[in-house]
């Protein structure tokens, strides 16, 4: 909490009631010892005041506001007061209608942590003027830090930035497990915009179908913000521009802004520029760390991501996946302009480029770029013109090692091309599997192709490529195969295995080693298959699964444990077979519904295997 204090809220109003009923002497004592507190009030609207605004303005710091359900026509100003404001049932009943009078909500006030929002549903903002602009249809926020948990922003608009919330001018709001949908901002930030060094927690939030007329669909960083945006679902959001640096149909960051972005699922975003899911402009550097990135689209270039102007964002232990440039480059990742990332540990799958044009660069597509590429995996990537995996051209010098190339199509340079444009290029590759070797390469007159050691030309066994698993079994020729001395190694693969579990680091993105995964779309009543990876005879084998895990695991002999009741055991089951997968298939129950969480952990001969978390989805 702010401002230094040792007592919550809840302990202040305990010790205050209990002083009340004892010595009358020692409440002004206790009080003056607790600059600022006073007796904390709950306060119901519409029962002590008619409208939530009257209850804020009768309202002292500490104070709690619950609102009865109902739909309040009418605009809030929290006026700088710690105060809780909250629905007593929930944003399904209990809705702030802002009646295209002005943002819905605003923090103008430098409000702090303790100004906290919580479950409503805030729609039909317009926005407030600012500097010029109309910002925050929803909600604005203004060199404050508010505590925003468990709205619905549905239905707001604005024409500049923030449709659903702007934070602007050193905001750092906390924004965390919201439903923020169908919000629209004439330029930036269609669900949210962060501007002017504002660095909001973005967390455990859906945020889908809002639309931006330049940047960001769904999130806008620009001048220097660089929010934490965690563990989000960023989908069907779209970004509508005509300018290279605009677009990123999920999250755009510009001038300077290098968000952290770790663990959303993003997925079939739009942009009708470039950047289907994300764009990286003007020395924008994020972190994207172990994200799903799957289904969006592009219009020019960078169907998943695309990085210019000197951005040179750390791409690590990302799946991206089934994304489209539609007429031009990068069907995965474009890097263009002197943007020139570590990619270390990414699954890059089943992207392409050109479907309608003449695009190059199925998987990753290099302009003026020279990334380091270090433990990718590339398969099934597309291009209409040039390099299926990899297209460099123009004056860029990547690095390939201790990866793999294997199934991506196009008709020139099958897995890689290295062309001209403009200026030479060349690539230099080692210890990795090109699958069709030097003839799935193709090399335009002054470029190059540096053919270092430990190059392979083998199937690279991976478990289920077209059910979209790229892990590799134990008789792949890819493990054991790379350079323990590769730049930007990373000590654990792509989903925390540690690397080098057998002596050697393996090729590609997966490190074969004990583990339990799932692999697909789960939804009630469907099918599916749970992998166990092991050395071949290991035993025994069990495994639990049940609806509750341990945030913090219990550390044991046998490794760390997870579980916790109820939960049901299966096993023993049979021997890891030659191969080192076992599979195990079964269906999702058909009820309840769902969305809901299923834990397992398995023992896998002395030891606990990681806890696999299986969310299902709601049903169809």
């Amino acid at each position: 909490m702010g401002s230094g204090r040792l007592y919550t809220e809840s302990m202040i109003c305990c010790f205050a009631s209990i002083l009340r009923a004892g010595s009358g002497a020692l409440l002004p004592l206790f009080l003056s010892l607790v600059p600022g507190i006073a007796e904390c009030a709950v306060i119901y609207v519409p029962d002590d005041h008619p409208d939530i605004q009257a209850a804020v303005q009768a309202s002292s710091d500490w104070d709690t506001i619950i609102v009865r359900p109902g739909t309040y026509v009418e605009n809030i100003d929290f006026l700088g007061r710690k105060i809780t404001v909250k629905s007593e049932h929930g944003p399904e009943l209990t809705i702030i209608d802002g009646n295209q009078a002005g943002s819905v909500v605003t923090f103008v006030n430098h409000e702090t942590v303790d100004s906290v929002l919580e479950g409503f549903c805030i729609r039909n903002g317009s926005g407030t003027s600012y500097l010029g602009e109309m910002l925050g249809g929803g909600i604005f926020c203004v060199s404050s830090h508010p505590t925003l948990t468990n709205n619905r922003v549905t239905g707001n608009s604005t024409d500049q930035h923030g449709g659903g919330i702007c934070c602007i001018n050193f905001s750092h709001p906390s924004i965390t497990y919201n439903t923020i949908f169908g919000n629209s901002a004439g330029e930036e930030g269609g669900g949210i915009a962060c501007d002017n060094h504002s660095h909001a927690l973005i967390a455990y939030n859906t945020i889908s179908g809002n639309s931006a007329g330049r940047r960001g669909g769904g999130v806008s960083c620009t001048s220097k913000s660089s929010p934490e945006i965690l563990a989000n679902t960023i989908e069907e959001n779209t970004a509508s521009n005509i300018y290279w640096h605009d677009g990123g149909g999920a999250v755009n960051c510009y001038l300077w802004s290098s968000p952290d972005i770790t663990s959303n699922i993003i997925r079939n975003n739009s942009s009708t520029s470039c950047g289907g899911a994300v764009v990286c402009c003007e020395h924008s550097s994020p972190e994207l760390h172990n994200n799903i990135i799957s289904g969006n689209s592009a219009y020019h270039s960078g169907g998943g991501l695309f990085l210019d102007g000197g951005s040179a964002p750390q791409l690590i232990n990302n799946v991206i996946s089934g994304n489209r440039a539609e007429y031009q480059n990068g069907g995965g990742v474009c890097c263009m302009d002197g943007s020139s990332p570590p990619l270390i540990n990414n699954i890059i799958t089943n992207n392409s480029a050109g479907l309608f044009g003449s695009g190059s660069g199925g998987g990753v597509f290099c302009d003026e770029s020279s990334p380091v590429i270090t433990n990718c995996t590339f398969s099934l990537n597309w291009g209409n013109s040039f390099g299926g995996g990899i297209c460099c051209t123009n004056e860029s010098f990547p690095t390939v090692i201790n990866s793999i190339l294997s199934g991506d199509d196009a008709p020139c340079g099958q897995e890689i091309h290295v062309g001209s444009s403009s200026y030479p290029s060349a690539l230099t590759i080692s210890y990795s599997d090109v699958r069709g070797g030097q003839a799935s390469a193709s090399v335009e007159t002054g470029c190059t192709i540096d053919w270092g050691q430990g190059i392979i030309d083998s199937d690279p066994l991976f478990v289920d490529p077209a059910g979209r698993d790229f892990h590799i079994f134990y008789t792949s020729p890819c493990r054991n195969a790379g350079d323990n001395t590769a730049p930007g190694l990373f000590p654990e693969d792509f989903e925390g295995d540690p690397r080098a579990a057998h002596g050697f680091v393996d090729m590609g993105a997966d490190e074969f080693h004990r583990h339990l995964y799932c692999i697909g779309d789960l939804v009630p009543g469907g099918a599916v298959e749970v992998k166990i990876v092991g050395d071949p005879g290991t035993g025994p084998i069990g495994l639990w699964y049940g609806p509750n895990a341990l945030e913090n695991p219990v550390h044991g002999a046998y490794g760390d444990w997870y579980m916790l009741p109820p939960m049901i055991f299966m096993g023993p089951l049979p021997l890891i077979p030659a191969q080192g997968v076992k599979v195990l298939g079964g269906d999702i129950p058909a009820s309840p519904p769902g969305p809901y969480s299923i834990h397992m952990q398995a023992l896998i001969g002395d030891e606990l295997s990681n806890l696999c978390t299986l969310e299902v989805e709601e049903g169809g």
